[in-house]
């Protein structure tokens, strides 16, 4: 037998004047399921967002005849996609300074470095490797700096930022408030984390019950904020002049009559404007 989803039910308010059709609330329920946080999350849903940045590395083993290698750098943590940098050239002190993004689904697991010399048409050698362990302790959103020593000589240096990934499948809302004037809305539906960027479904046109069952999946700095969602009402302020003027001349200067026509010549990039129809937290 299936689980019922969660129903979030926004509690009803007034609608403020300052806003006018802006209107602030809604009699409405958004359903949502899979909303997927801590520890499921990270071992059967999107993981967590794990980003290196490899600074650079120092007093690595000279793997050829010229007394120099030429390096790279993998990293790899345990169920994830192994993330690579450029090679550096003829040298034991490479600079790189790039980032490299992997998803990590146990934070209990370390994160393996490897740096390799480049052969082209050979194997490439190992110049050593080393392990970053405690991922689970970093703080979300906070970059944190390693200095870590390889296992042959020399040392990396890098910066490991964590971020949680959460998966929201919107399913529809119904009982939406009217915000045009046929009666009904466009409606689309917000999600944001505090931190986080956001992330919206598709508008559905003219509906009071709009079906979307769409996952939206955002990146997070802190598993026990709320997850805020708004619905809101889709609008175009103003459109395209189907008939556009001819490209005026050099010397053009155009005559306008405000009584008649305040803006003859409108916007070809059309403005949007949206109104709220409902919060949540």
């Amino acid at each position: 037998m299936r689980d019922t989803p969660p129903t979030i039910t926004v509690p009803p308010q007034p609608v403020t004047t300052e806003f006018t059709r802006r209107l602030a609330q809604a009699q409405a329920m958004v359903l949502v399921t899979q909303c997927q946080r801590v520890e499921k999350a990270l071992i059967d849903g999107p993981g967590a967002a794990v980003s290196v940045r490899v600074v650079r590395a120092t007093g690595l083993l000279a793997a050829d005849k010229g007394g120099t290698s030429d390096p790279f750098v993998t990293v790899l943590s345990k169920g994830s996609k192994k993330a690579k940098t450029s090679v550096k050239k003829k040298t034991l002190e490479p600079e790189w300074d790039e980032t490299l993004d992997l998803t990590v689904h146990d934070l209990a697991a370390p994160l393996s470095l490897t740096v390799f010399d480049h052969d082209k048409g050979a194997k490439n050698d190992n110049l050593g490797s080393a392990e970053i362990t405690g991922l689970s302790e970093i703080e979300p959103g906070v970059p944190t700096p390693y200095k870590v020593a390889l296992s042959k000589q020399g040392a990396v240096e890098v910066v490991v930022t964590l971020e949680y990934r959460v998966s929201v499948h919107v399913v529809r809302a119904k009982d939406l408030l009217a915000a045009d004037k046929n009666g009904k809305s466009d409606p689309y539906v917000v999600v944001q984390s505090a931190g986080g960027k956001k992330a919206k479904t598709s508008v559905k046109k003219k509906t009071l019950e709009p079906e979307w069952d769409e996952t939206l999946d955002l990146t997070v700095h802190d598993l026990a904020a709320p997850l805020s969602l708004t619905v809101m009402d889709y609008d175009k302020v103003c459109t395209p002049n189907p008939h556009p003027e001819p490209s005026p001349g050099p010397n053009f200067a155009p005559v306008r009559n405000s009584a008649r026509d305040p803006n003859p010549y409108p916007d070809p990039n059309p403005t949007l404007d949206h109104d709220t129809i409902g919060i949540t937290d």
